[in-house]
C-alpha cells in the first residue's frame, strides 16, 4: 500500500490543498518523493542484508558468553540467538520482523529503524492533509461516521462502493499505519538508546549500554547523524557483531 498511498496523497489529496503547477505543490511533491525513497529504500535493504552467522568465520573455541547452537551445530557469539523462522542464528538478534519477513539484527538494524522513522513521518504528514480532506468531503451524520469507522466493511460489502469511499479507506489505512509506525518506532528507539535488543530488554540485561551517543553509533554507524538523509549514506559499524568483549570493556570504563 505504500506506493498506492503515495499516489493518492500527491495526485488526489494534495491538489485539493494547493494548485497544481504552483511552487508549494512542487515542494510538497519533492518532500513526499524523498520520504517514499527512504521508506522503500530502507525496507528493501532490510530484506536483502544477511545478518545471520551464515558464511561468517567464527571461532570453534567456546569463549566466555559464547554458546553452542544445537540446531545450527555451530558456536554462536554473544547476543546471537537462533530464529525458528529463518532457521539460523542471527548476529545481535533483535526480533523477527513480519513486515519485512526477515530477522532484524546487527547488519540491518539501522535500516529497520530508519524505515520506521520515515514511515512515521510520512504517515503523520499524510494524515494531516487527509484530515482536512475528509473534513471537506464527509457529512458527519451517523452514516458518515460509520463510513469512516468501518471503511473496509462498507466498501467490500456494498454499503458504499463509491470512489469517495475508496478514498476514505486510503485515509484510514494511512492513519492506522501512523499509529503502528509511531508505536513500534518509540518502542525500538528506547531499546537503541539503552544499548539493548528485545531479548536483553525483557531480561533487564544492560551490559552493552555505552551511553546514548555510543549506543547510536553501534546501530547507525560512524556517521550516525546523517543516516536519515538516505539509505545509501555510508556509515560503517564500529563492531563486527561477533566480538563484544571490547564493547563490554568500554562500557565498564565509562561507568
Amino acid at each position: 500500500m505504500i506506493q498506492v498511498i503515495y499516489w493518492f496523497e500527491l495526485f488526489l489529496v494534495l491538489p485539493e490543498h494547493y494548485a497544481e503547477g504552483g511552487m508549494p505543490y512542487y515542494i510538497h511533491c519533492a518532500i513526499g518523493t524523498w520520504l517514499l525513497f527512504n521508506v522503500v529504500g530502507n525496507y528493501v535493504i532490510v530484506f536483502f542484508l544477511d545478518t545471520s552467522i551464515r558464511g561468517r568465520f567464527l571461532s570453534s573455541e567456546m569463549k566466555p558468553n559464547w554458546r553452542f547452537c544445537d540446531v545450527c551445530e555451530a558456536v554462536a557469539p554473544p547476543r546471537s540467538w537462533h530464529c525458528p523462522v529463518c532457521d539460523m542464528c542471527i548476529l545481535k538478534r533483535d526480533h523477527h520482523c513480519n513486515f519485512t519477513a526477515c530477522c532484524i539484527g546487527h547488519e540491518n538494524h539501522r535500516y529497520f529503524m530508519m524505515f520506521l522513522l520515515h514511515l512515521s513521518i510520512s504517515t503523520v504528514y499524510a494524515s494531516y492533509f487527509n484530515a482536512i480532506f475528509l473534513w471537506r468531503c464527509t457529512s458527519f451524520s451517523v452514516m458518515g461516521v460509520l463510513k469512516l469507522v468501518f471503511p473496509v466493511a462498507l466498501f467490500m460489502f456494498g454499503g458504499d462502493t463509491s470512489q469517495l469511499q475508496l478514498y476514505r479507506l486510503f485515509c484510514v489505512i494511512a492513519f492506522i499505519g501512523m499509529i503502528a509506525a509511531i508505536s513500534l518506532g518509540c518502542y525500538h528507539a528506547v531499546n537503541v538508546l539503552n544499548g539493548q535488543v528485545m531479548h536483553e530488554r525483557v531480561k533487564g540485561f544492560i551490559d552493552y549500554d555505552l551511553g546514548r551517543k555510543e549506543n547510536l553509533r553501534q546501530v547507525f554507524g560512524e556517521r550516525w547523524y546523517i543516516t536519515w538523509i538516505s539509505p545509501f549514506v555510508k556509515s560503517p559499524l564500529p563492531s563486527d557483531g561477533i566480538e563484544w568483549v571490547s564493547v563490554k570493556k568500554t562500557s565498564a570504563k565509562s561507568k
